[in-house]
This record gives structure tokens, C-alpha cells and sequence, in this order.
């Protein structure tokens, strides 16, 4: 995509455009399900989700593509939330593992198949038609939602607009745009001092401030509601979830342009989504089999962590011209942490807040894991551009030459292969630079994330629904 629209700078967009539209829709999920039912929510966000889906296909400039994944996002954020709170509506706690590992199972496999079908969907006819292909099936899905899809709704006197927290959902969208537009401009499309950056941040951190006052005093039915972060176990879940996505989805987003880097094609690049996908598939499978049967997630959720530590160790050691099975090797493994991950946060938030909070609980939770993804998206993305940008005037110089092939460069990966034989190997010694700053980050992101987790404990898991509302 980057390399048809020349924008391999704006790269992070195309990611973080669809996380940071998927992130504001999360938030209001919990409560408009609530209030107009699971059924109405999953049809008007599968609609939105096509729509977008469709004009990603068509789009005649990267900005219209960017639209695109705004609006896809916009209906795929809340369609996974939605998913969960199906399951919390009714599947009792000690077999919602088992449950959430299922849905996790089928993510994965969408996941492995996306990856490198959209890469062989590139080679063979473009990556538009990896866009158009999902169309029809978008459309099948939202009938079998209207058709299918019945749980209870929940009945209140209180007009259901004055229900919404609107300004708790407008204020926190707003500081996390302006923070991720602050850190994806940074050093890429302008000086770290320029106004833009200089603005941005103040206000996100304004808007963050407003956003945690209306929670805590003003809001008669919060997003987010803090009382709930008194919970050590809740508060560990959250960290735990916010910063695996952080580093999940940096370690993702630049495994294909390590891929490309070693010169492999698009269908090569998309195949590497296959191992981690089927290790995350497993990891959550696997974690919920293990908790509906033994109602402990304490130990799954060590293992988890050390798997995660250990493969971004592994990945930010990768050096150029590895073997192929490497990196493939090294994203099971991630993928698996992630999976058992994935499983234990949910579950463990779940069993320390009372029943009537889990809707909201998960919508937060999904809206964190959200951000976190458009975070580590961004982020990695600043420190690839910034230091991509530093390596390549350090080894090939200032010289007019050497300037037209860092602007081409940054450009497109398209060009590295019509690079003068002689400078190459400076440019692919950049691009590893980064690509390496880049996983090293990740890593320190795990371990934090490692340390969160340590917080997290066994709370008794209940085999009905009636369970009583207070936990350990």
C-alpha cells in the first residue's frame, strides 16, 4: 500500500487510523448495549465495519484508505467487545475461560488466514481485492447476527441518551488522538519541537485530566468507572492488558517489514502472521481448558509472561539473513504467551468486580487493550522513521545524492532494490538499525508488563451466574 501511494512515512496510519477509531468506539459499547440491546450494537457495528471494509477497497488516495480503516475500526472495536459481553450475559465465570478461548481460537485463525491471504490476494490481483474479497462475506455475517444473536437487555426508567457518558467518551478519544498524532508526527513529518507537537501533548494531557474528573465526579453512569481500580487484581489485569498490546502490536506491525527487509515477497511477509496467530490460538484455547477444569489462572499467567519475555529477547536479537524458520519459530512462541494472556486478564478482571460491572469492566478493558495496540503501533513506528532517519544520514552522508535516496527511501520499500549495488548494504544496515530499536523496545515493554502481572491474583472462580458480588 505504502509503496502504490508513496507513503511509506505515514506507514503508522494505516494501522493506527483503524485502532485509534476501534479504541473510541470500545468505550461506549458497554453501556448503548446495555441500553438498546447486544443485537441492535452488533448490526449498526457490522454495517459501519463493511462500509469501511468497502471504501478501503476503492480508494483512490491513502487518505480515503485511512478513512476507510477509520470507519472499519469504528464498527470492528465495538463488534469485539460485544462478543464478550455475549458470553458474560451468559456463561458463568469459571467456564468463560473456555468460552473467551474459543473466540480467541476463531480470531487467531481469522488472523493467520488474513495475513497471508491478503499477501497472496497482493500478488495475485492487488491489495484492493484484499479489501473487496471480505465484502460479501461482511453481509453474511450481519444477517446471521440479526437472525441469531438473543441475549437479555437490561430495563431502566432513566431516558437512554441521558444514560451515555458522553463527555467521559468524547475526552478520552480525544486525548488519545492527540497524543498518537503528536507521537506519529514527532521526528517523522515534523521537528519534535514544532508547534503541532508542542500542542498536541499539553492538550492530550488536558483532555486525560477532564476525561478522569467527569469519571470520578460528574457521571451518573461512567465508561469507566474508578472505584473499580481500589481492586489490586483489577488494576494488575488492566496494566497486564494495556502493556502486552503495546508491545503485541509493535512486534507484529514490523515482523513484515523485517520480512521485506530480507528481501522475502508479500506473500512471504503475510505468512509470518501464521505462527504467532496459531500460538495465540493455542495459548487461549488451552488457558481456558485448563481454568474450566481447575479454576486457577495464577500459574498460566507466569508462563505466559515468560513466554513473552523470552521471544521479544529473541526478536531483538535477530540479525539480517537469519533463517526463515526463526522469526516464525519466535512468534509462536509470543503468540502462545499472548494467547494465555489474553485469557488469564480477562478472566482474572472478571472475577474481581461484581456481576452488574463486567459489561463496562470488559469495555474498558477491550478499549485499553485497544489503545495499547494503536500505542505500540505508533510508538514503534516514531522509533523506526526516527532512527531509520539518523542511520541512513550517518552511513550515506549529506551529500544531494545521498539526500534524494533517504527521501525515496522512506518513501517506499519499492526502491531498495534499484539502489546502486554499492550503497545497499548501508541501506539494509539502516533498515535492521531500526527494525532492532524497534524490538528492543518491545522488550522492555514485556518485561514491564511482566511486572504488572506479578500483581494479579487467585480470586474464586463460580460455576453460576448468581455468584456472590464480592471477591478476594
Amino acid at each position: 500500500m505504502t509503496t502504490d501511494f508513496q507513503s511509506l512515512q505515514t506507514l503508522s496510519w494505516l494501522g493506527s487510523a483503524f485502532l485509534i477509531a476501534a479504541t473510541a468506539g470500545i468505550p461506549l459499547a458497554g453501556r448503548l448495549t446495555d441500553i438498546f440491546g447486544r443485537k441492535s450494537g452488533a448490526v449498526l457495528c457490522n454495517i459501519v465495519f463493511t462500509i469501511g471494509t468497502l471504501l478501503c477497497g476503492i480508494a483512490p488516495s491513502e487518505w480515503v484508505l485511512i478513512l476507510g480503516r477509520v470507519l472499519a475500526g469504528l464498527g470492528a472495536g465495538p463488534l469485539r467487545t460485544i462478543s464478550s459481553f455475549v458470553s458474560s450475559d451468559l456463561v458463568p465465570t469459571k467456564k468463560r475461560g473456555l468460552v473467551q478461548g474459543l473466540n480467541l481460537l476463531c480470531m487467531g485463525a481469522g488472523t493467520a488466514l488474513g495475513g497471508s491471504f491478503g499477501g497472496w490476494m497482493n500478488s495475485l490481483l492487488g491489495w484492493r481485492w484484499a479489501f473487496l474479497i471480505q465484502v460479501p462475506f461482511l453481509v453474511v455475517g450481519t444477517i446471521l447476527v440479526y437472525l441469531f444473536v438473543d441475549t437479555p437487555r437490561k430495563h431502566s426508567s432513566v431516558p437512554p441518551l441521558r444514560r451515555i457518558d458522553w463527555l467521559g467518551s468524547i475526552t478520552l478519544v480525544i486525548s488519545l488522538v492527540l497524543l498518537l498524532v503528536g507521537l506519529n508526527a514527532g521526528g517523522n513529518l515534523v521537528p519534535w519541537s514544532h508547534p503541532l507537537i508542542l500542542l498536541t501533548t499539553p492538550l492530550s494531557v488536558l483532555a486525560l485530566l477532564v476525561f478522569l474528573y467527569n469519571e470520578q465526579s460528574w457521571a451518573s453512569e461512567p465508561i469507566l468507572p474508578l472505584r473499580l481500580f481500589k481492586n489490586r487484581t483489577f488494576s494488575a489485569s488492566y496494566l497486564t492488558y494495556l502493556f502486552a498490546h503495546v508491545a503485541a502490536f509493535g512486534i507484529i506491525y514490523f515482523i513484515p517489514v523485517y520480512a521485506q527487509i530480507q528481501g522475502y515477497s508479500s506473500v512471504h511477509a503475510g505468512l509470518q502472521f501464521i505462527p504467532q496467530a496459531a500460538g495465540n490460538a493455542t495459548g487461549a484455547l488451552l488457558a481456558g481448558a485448563l481454568i474450566r477444569r481447575t479454576g486457577k489462572y495464577l500459574f498460566l499467567n507466569g508462563i505466559s509472561q515468560l513466554c513473552l519475555v523470552l521471544a521479544a529477547t529473541l526478536l531483538s536479537l535477530l540479525p539480517h539473513g537469519a533463517p526463515s524458520w526463526r522469526p516464525f519459530a519466535y512468534l509462536a512462541l509470543h503468540g502462545f504467551g499472548f494467547g494465555i494472556m489474553l485469557v488469564v486478564a480477562f478472566i482474572a478482571l472478571l472475577s474481581a468486580i461484581p456481576h452488574y460491572d463486567q459489561a463496562v469492566g470488559t469495555s474498558a478493558l477491550i478499549a485499553l487493550g485497544s489503545a495499547g495496540s494503536a500505542l505500540g503501533v505508533t510508538i514503534c513506528s516514531a522509533i523506526f522513521q526516527n532512527v531509520l532517519r539518523k542511520e541512513l544520514y550517518s552511513l550515506l552522508g549529506s551529500s544531494d545524492v545521498a539526500e534524494d535516496i533517504i527521501t525515496r527511501l522512506r518513501e517506499s520499500f519499492g526502491v531498495i532494490p534499484y539502489i546502486d549495488p554499492s550503497v545497499r548494504p548501508l541501506v539494509e544496515k539502516s533498515f535492521m538499525a531500526a527494525v532492532h530499536s524497534v524490538f528492543s523496545f518491545t522488550l522492555a515493554v514485556n518485561i514491564i508488563t511482566l511486572v504488572s502481572a506479578l500483581f494479579i491474583r487467585q480470586n474464586t472462580l463460580y460455576n453460576n451466574l448468581a455468584r456472590p458480588e464480592e471477591s478476594d
